[in-house]
């Protein structure tokens, strides 16, 4: 076996190890959530789409109509309320 050889093993072997560290560093980075302070989304009462239909309705039981959103980031985790 000469150096050569024993050199590529090396680097390939160190490259290897290195291609898992690279990608977990970047996905964490890429999917990591901004830090924003709490909003609220406000929904108008009293409007439903039917879903077979796809149409935009005005009745409908009052427990399913959604009022409002809130939501907010410390940087790591992204937290709502409906």
């Amino acid at each position: 076996m000469s150096l050569l050889t024993i050199n590529k093993t090396y680097f390939y072997t160190g490259f290897k190890s290195l291609i898992p560290f690279l990608l977990v560093y970047t996905l964490s980075n890429i999917f990591a959530s901004p830090q924003f302070p709490e909003q609220e989304i406000i929904d108008d009462t009293s409007d439903w789409i039917e879903l077979d239909s796809r149409k935009s309705i005005s009745a409908g039981d009052r427990f399913t109509d959604i009022i409002s959103i809130d939501y907010f980031s410390d940087g790591k985790f992204f937290n709502s309320t409906i």
